[in-house]
């Protein structure tokens, strides 16, 4: 096992909402889409990237009116409706057209796209953007998607979905500045994560126990080896070692230690004494903005402005009391 120092961030999981991992959670965690142009890499964005006041200028487009297209899942509805408030005729915005795939398919959606005439379209959600065929004649800003790059490469410019490693563990610290010792089990697909954590973590003057393992075995036997020396302890959306047999253990430790515990996988953070980040609708809602005030003509293949902007703000989400009854009663549901 070996000790490694650390600052600013833990690590945060993306998710496809139907598992605990997947394997392309390696691959997705904490990506940087902010420079991504068709047939260009991704570049690295400043840390202090900030929003900016939206100030319309003369070369500042303000379409009128803005589709809204959206999945319709509830887990998007607090997105949904601080674009709405912020495009409302009542608050000064340019007003919108809503389409749901809860009412239409995509064909209808896309008809009557076609007819409106509507040259900007923000689509929330995954199944959403994909009911959005590329078009020349028009801008598709999408937000809510865990795996962007298809997009980007078509032309579309984005929102990230999730906070970023560092900002993450920085809401963490900020909420829990007793957290000084945090442990973290993975395989080698997630090297660059820790590397990422192990970069973030300097500032902030928090050690880091973490250790590669291949089985959830392997992983019981080296967390119950660094448990008593942890004050937090983060769940990484790992295949390999992410099991119930795993979590049912280390939620059994945690009540009785107790051990704070990070997450950012939806299915980890119902469980009981799970500590999560969540982005904020607003802070969506105002990189989408961002993006939608910059000059753009259809002819200029949206070069003119950032593919894919970061967020800025992340909100701290406390877990239940873990408790001998919640711990039975979670882990019941989530192994099944």
């Amino acid at each position: 096992m070996h000790l490694v120092r650390y600052t600013r961030f833990i690590a945060a999981a993306i998710y496809c909402g139907f598992c605990i991992a997947c394997t392309g959670c390696a691959v997705l965690l904490d990506r940087d889409y902010s420079s991504v142009t068709p047939g260009q890499p991704a570049q690295e964005a400043p840390n202090d990237q900030q929003p900016h006041p939206l100030v319309p200028t003369a070369n500042n487009r303000l379409p009128k009116p803005i589709a809204i297209v959206t999945d319709g899942l509830t887990k998007h509805s607090a997105i949904e409706q601080a674009l709405m408030d912020r495009l409302a005729h009542k608050n000064g915005g340019q007003g919108y057209v809503r389409y749901s795939l809860e009412n239409a398919k995509p064909q209808v959606i896309n008809s009557l796209l076609q007819t409106s005439g509507i040259r900007e379209v923000i689509t929330i959600g995954e199944a959403a953007t994909q009911a959005v065929p590329p078009d020349p004649s028009r801008q598709v800003v999408f937000c809510a998607v865990d795996a962007p790059y298809p997009f980007l490469k078509q032309g579309y410019l984005g929102v990230a979905p999730h906070p970023s490693l560092a900002l993450q563990l920085a809401a963490w610290l900020q909420a829990y500045p007793d957290i000084k010792q945090i442990g973290v089990l993975s395989s080698q697909a997630f090297g660059d994560s820790i590397n990422t954590l192990s970069q973030a973590a300097e500032q902030h003057d928090v050690v880091l126990f973490h250790e590669y393992v291949s089985s959830d075995t392997e992983a019981l036997f080296v967390f119950e080896n660094m448990g008593p020396n942890l004050d937090a302890f983060i769940y990484l959306p790992d295949p390999e070692v992410l099991t119930p047999n795993l979590v049912r253990n280390i939620q059994i430790y945690a009540k009785d230690k107790p051990l704070k515990l990070l997450a950012y996988t939806p299915a980890i953070l119902n469980l009981p004494g799970v500590y999560g980040v969540t982005p904020s609708a607003q802070d969506i809602t105002e990189q989408l903005m961002q993006i939608l005030t910059q000059p753009y003509s259809p002819q200029d293949t949206h070069q003119s402005t950032p593919a894919y902007r970061l967020l800025t703000r992340a909100e701290v989400k406390p877990g239940i009391e873990l408790t001998d009854q919640s711990l039975m009663v979670s882990m019941s549901m989530f192994e099944k």
